[in-house]
């Protein structure tokens, strides 16, 4: 490796240099679900959801996200689905995590656990609040489902794995 610094001291929000000239760019990738949250059946409008979202994270949370790194799959025959189905799904990438240093106090000689710890609460946190709001996208009400990707939920994946070695020879 090019970085003389141990994988295991990066911080969450540092680009690791690989030797091969690549890098490893930190990201928070969030899954979205997009319901309706009134009984129409008007179609949803992708651009106006990529937009009202940019603007949201931007202003409440400071975080700036480029229109390519939110990405609709709006669901096909919207008069067939049910009323509680999803409309569209999606993902949201945060690839810049600069800000992360300054708002949480982060430096070079900040402790991992620490950090790692922090940027599992701000992540948590963001996700809390955006999980169940309301867009209202001219006049059309939507209602955001919010998670984090299982690949990236590590917390889970280590009690997933926990419970599998555990109970998994029992059947």
């Amino acid at each position: 490796m090019s970085s003389h610094k141990p994988l295991e001291n990066f911080l969450p929000t540092e680009t690791f240099e690989l030797e091969t000239g690549l890098s490893l760019v930190p990201r928070v990738k969030l899954n979205l679900t997009i319901h309706r949250a009134d009984k129409s059946i008007t179609p949803i409008g992708d651009w106006e959801l990529k937009r009202s979202l940019i603007d949201y994270l931007k202003t409440s949370h400071s975080i700036a996200v480029p229109e390519e790194d939110i990405i609709i799959r709006k669901y096909k025959d919207l008069k067939k689905r049910k009323r509680e189905d999803p409309v569209a799904r999606g993902n949201l990438f945060v690839r810049d995590l600069g800000f992360l240093t300054k708002m949480l106090g982060l430096n070079e000689e900040s402790e991992v656990k620490v950090v790692d710890k922090k940027f599992l609460e701000w992540r948590k946190g963001i996700v809390e609040r955006m999980d169940g709001m309301e867009l209202n996208l001219e006049g059309v009400k939507f209602r955001l489902s919010i998670e984090v990707t299982a690949s990236d939920d590590y917390e889970g994946m280590r009690k997933e794995w926990e419970e599998i070695s555990a109970f998994g020879a029992r059947g």
